[in-house]
């Protein structure tokens, strides 16, 4: 298709490598499309709408949330860990 050769050259000129495995067979999908960016990226999906969709998902900063804590019964943003059991986050 059209559309997809230029969306293609687009994320292409962006630095994004583009994928594109066809199947034959039992495959659920015939196609599967995988987007990367550096260490980021995006496996086998169906359409390049939905791999560009979960490439930006990946690549966009996570809002930190906060949740209760079992180990000090405080609280901790994600991605912190309790000093009482530094081992889990």
């Amino acid at each position: 298709m059209i559309w997809e050769g230029v969306l293609k050259e687009k994320l292409e000129a962006l630095g994004i490598t583009v994928r594109v495995a066809t199947f034959t067979g039992d495959s659920s999908y015939p196609v599967e499309y995988t987007l990367s960016k550096g260490d980021v990226r995006t496996f086998g999906e169906p359409t390049i709408d939905l791999a560009m969709v979960a490439l930006i998902e990946k690549l966009l900063p996570q809002e930190p949330v906060l949740l209760d804590c079992p180990h000090c019964h405080g609280a901790h943003y994600t991605g912190q860990r309790c000093p009482l059991n530094p081992d889990k986050q």
